[in-house]
């Protein structure tokens, strides 16, 4: 059954050096089931803007915008996030693509289940030599109660241990995006752990089987660089403050569940904790961007 008409998604792709890819992913968004989405392509930094690659794109619903310095793909979320104002928001890799009814499925999660985040499997994909991908497993096809140290399976259960408990990629309210701080703590990998266990402090995560959005996993992406990649020195110092970040706010996660506090109050307490990363140029940045996103998009 297809959800009510419920408002409008706003979609972000952020691009960096993605050119052979970005058209994939573009178009596999324009093309969903579910037709109030509006696209915001925001090319960041990339001297060489992926908009010759979309060029044959004519939809309406296609917004293109440009950073003046890579900020990377958190800092591009959070300045569409601040500048739309459509209740549902839903984030895509470059060189990853969408199942068409993607939109459709994980809304009708997120509203028949009433949670602030629906996400749903991933297929996981590499490249042949000749770059036709090729599937290679799939996760987060699993949702538990409880915790487990199986990788890649969605826990709704919260604990003193930092853990990857859901995948970002999936459909969010706008406003529990909010209620957490945002997409950009000032970090350029690993917030994507830390958001999904703050939106299931503060609200709920909801899953469905269905194999909705595909993954591209390369050898020259962030996740997998030897300059920023799970092994580098840059991502143990991120993965310890991340820790720390995500300690702290537990702590007040756990008042709330005594009833201590309110909700409002620890969303206020959640956002200071995770602001505190964010440096005076992340903010006017942030602030100055979204403003000109915002005058953008009419």
């Amino acid at each position: 059954m297809k959800p009510r008409f419920d408002g409008w998604i706003t979609a972000c792709v952020a691009h960096y050096k993605c050119q052979r890819y970005v058209h994939r992913a573009v178009a596999s968004l324009l093309s969903q089931t579910y037709p109030w989405i509006r696209v915001i392509v925001i090319n960041d930094g990339d001297p060489c803007p992926p908009w010759r690659e979309l060029g044959s794109i004519r939809d309406p619903r296609l917004v293109r915008f440009s950073l003046p310095k890579n900020g990377g793909c958190f800092f591009c979320w959070e300045v569409a996030r601040r500048a739309t104002h459509d209740p549902f928001f839903m984030m895509q890799d470059a060189d990853d693509w969408a199942a068409p009814n993607r939109a459709e499925a994980l809304l009708e999660s997120l509203l028949s289940k009433k949670s602030d985040l629906a996400v749903s499997a991933q297929p996981q994909f590499c490249e042949r030599s000749d770059g036709t991908p090729y599937q290679t497993s799939v996760r987060w096809n699993q949702m538990v109660q409880e915790e487990t140290n199986k990788p890649f399976v969605v826990q709704r259960a919260l604990s003193e241990e930092f853990r990857y408990r859901a995948p970002h990629h999936g459909l969010i309210r706008t406003s529990a995006l909010r209620e957490i701080g945002g997409y950009y703590g000032g970090f350029r990998i690993g917030w994507d752990t830390l958001l999904t266990n703050l939106v299931l402090m503060v609200g709920s995560i909801s899953w469905t089987p269905e194999q909705l959005y595909f993954r591209l996993v390369r050898p020259d992406s962030l996740t997998h660089s030897v300059h920023t990649g799970a092994q580098s020195e840059y991502a143990a110092g991120v993965s310890r403050c991340l820790r720390m970040i995500y300690q702290e706010c537990f702590a007040h996660y756990q008042t709330y569940r005594r009833m201590q506090i309110n909700r409002a109050q620890l969303s206020d307490r959640i956002q200071s904790i995770c602001g505190r990363h964010l440096s005076a140029d992340d903010k006017a940045a942030l602030n100055l961007q979204s403003g000109k996103l915002r005058g953008a998009m009419g």
